[in-house]
C-alpha cells in the first residue's frame, strides 16, 4: 500500500515536544560545559526554531544516519542498491565497526556503518557533513582495514579476496584539483612526470573538467598509461557530494538521482515530488523527528545545534531587543510629541478661556465703576443742593456758620 504524503502539511515542522521533553533536552545541553551558562530560553528558542524549519532530521547527522541505515536492514540494502546499481547486491548484514590495532600502541577507530554482502564483499559507509583535510587518506585507511578483515584468518587464500568499498556521503566536495595541461608540462620539466603519461594525464584533466559538477566520484585502481581498471576491482572509494545534486525534479533520471535528491532536500520537503516520498517512504518515515526515541532525540539536538547557531540566535535576540528598544523609543517620541501637541492645545484653550474671563471681569468692573461713579455724582449733587438750600435760608453769616458747623469752614 502506497503511503500518501501531504507536502504542504509537512513543509513546516510541527512542535511535538512536551514540557518534559524540553526539560530533558535542556538537561542534556547542561552536561556540556560550553552550554552550562546559557539561559534556558535561548536553548528552547533554538529547539523551537529548528523544529519550525522542518519536522525531519538531517540524514547525515551521525546518530540519525546510524538509526536510519545502520539499524534498518531494508533501508541499508536500498541505499547500497541505489549507490552501487551494477553490484548485484541482494542481501546484506551489518557487522561490528571497530578497527582493532595490531598492538598495545596501535591506532584504533570505528566505522559509521560496516556490512557484508551475501557474496562476502565488505562495505563501509561514512556520513560526513563537514570534511577534514585528512579525510581522503582516512578513507584509504578504512578501506585497507576492510581488505585486511577479509583475510585475518590463517589459511585463507588471497584469491578469496572480494571487492571492498568505502562509501562517503557528504554535503561538500573533496577539494581536489585536477591539474591543467600547462601545469602538467611544468611537472614534466621539473622531472616529477615523464612525457609518456602526459597525453593520458592531459586527457584526464580535460575530461575531468567536464565532470566538475558530478555528484558521485568512484575511485578504483587504474593504470595511469592506459586508464584500464585493475582486474577484480578490489579497492573502491565511492564519494557522494550532495551539494552537487542540483537537478530539478524534472531532471531526475534514475532511482539514484531520486534518493540523493531526497537526502539533500528532505528538510525542505515541499520541493520533493510525492512519488519520490512514496517510493522511499520507509526512509522518509525513519527520518521524522517525532518517530525518534527520546534518548536519540536529546543527543540529536545537542549535536545539531552548534556554537555558531547559538551565537546566531543570541545575535538575533540582541538585534530583536535593539529593534524593540528602537520601536519603544520611537513610540515614546511619538507619544511625547502627541502629548506636547495635546498640552499646547489645552494651554491655548486655557489661555483663551482666561482671556475671555479677564475680558468679562474687566467689563463687569467697568460697569460697576460707572454705576458707582454715577451714584457718587448723584449723591454729591444732592448734597450740594441740600447745602445750597440751607445756605439760602440763612440771613447772616453767623447763622450759616451755626447751620453748617465745621463744614462751613471747610
Amino acid at each position: 500500500m502506497e503511503k500518501d504524503y501531504n507536502t504542504q502539511d509537512l513543509s513546516t515542522g510541527r512542535n511535538f515536544l512536551s514540557e518534559e521533553d524540553y526539560r530533558r533536552i535542556m538537561s542534556s545541553f547542561r552536561q556540556k560545559a560550553k552550554y552550562r551558562d546559557l539561559p534556558d530560553e535561548a536553548i528552547r528558542e533554538l529547539i523551537d526554531q529548528f523544529i519550525s524549519e522542518s519536522e525531519f532530521a538531517d540524514p547525515l547527522q551521525d546518530l540519525v544516519f546510524d538509526r536510519v541505515f545502520g539499524n534498518d536492514k531494508q533501508n541499508l540494502l536500498t541505499l547500497l542498491q541505489v549507490l552501487l546499481p551494477d553490484s548485484g547486491i541482494s542481501e546484506v548484514e551489518r557487522v561490528h565497526g571497530r578497527i582493532s590495532s595490531d598492538g598495545p600502541d596501535g591506532k584504533e577507530g570505528r566505522y559509521d556503518i560496516v556490512c557484508r554482502t551475501e557474496d562476502g564483499r565488505m562495505v563501509n559507509i561514512e556520513a560526513q557533513k563537514i570534511l577534514r583535510n585528512q579525510s581522503p587518506k582516512r578513507w584509504i585507511y578504512y578501506l585497507c582495514n576492510l581488505v585486511k578483515r577479509q583475510l585475518d584468518k590463517a589459511g585463507v587464500e588471497y584469491d578469496q579476496l572480494r571487492p571492498s568499498y568505502c562509501i562517503v556521503i557528504s554535503q561538500e566536495g573533496i577539494g581536489w584539483k585536477v591539474p591543467k595541461e600547462e601545469d602538467l608540462i611544468g611537472m614534466i620539466q621539473e622531472g616529477t612526470l615523464s612525457d609518456k603519461n602526459l597525453s593520458n594525464l592531459g586527457m584526464r584533466a580535460r575530461r575531468s573538467s567536464k565532470f566538475a559538477d558530478q555528484v558521485i566520484m568512484h575511485f578504483q585502481l587504474v593504470d595511469i598509461y592506459s586508464l584500464s581498471l585493475y582486474a577484480g576491482e578490489p579497492l573502491n572509494i565511492v564519494f557522494v557530494n550532495l551539494d552537487k545534486m542540483r537537478k530539478t525534479p524534472e531532471e531526475l533520471q534514475s532511482k539514484r538521482d531520486e534518493l540523493l535528491y531526497l537526502l539533500r532536500n528532505l528538510r525542505n520537503i515541499a520541493t520533493i515530488p510525492p512519488v519520490i516520498l512514496r517510493d522511499f517512504s520507509r526512509i522518509v518515515d525513519s527520518l521524522q523527528l517525532r518517530s525518534m526515541d527520546r534518548d536519540v532525540l536529546d543527543k540529536y539536538f545537542v549535536e545539531m545545534i552548534t556554537d555558531e547557531e547559538f551565537a546566531m540566535i543570541l545575535k538575533e535576540r540582541e538585534e530583536q531587543f535593539s529593534q524593540e528598544i528602537d520601536d519603544l523609543e520611537r513610540e515614546h517620541s511619538e507619544e511625547i510629541a502627541l502629548r506636547e501637541k495635546e498640552y499646547s492645545l489645552e494651554l491655548e484653550e486655557l489661555d483663551k478661556q482666561h482671556s475671555q474671563e479677564l475680558e468679562e471681569l474687566d467689563k463687569q468692573h467697568s460697569h460697576e465703576l460707572e454705576v458707582l461713579d454715577k451714584q457718587h455724582s448723584e449723591e454729591m449733587e444732592r448734597e450740594r443742593s441740600r447745602m445750597l438750600s440751607i445756605l439760602s435760608s440763612c440771613s447772616s453769616l453767623e447763622e450759616a456758620r451755626e447751620a453748617f458747623g465745621e463744614q462751613f469752614s471747610l
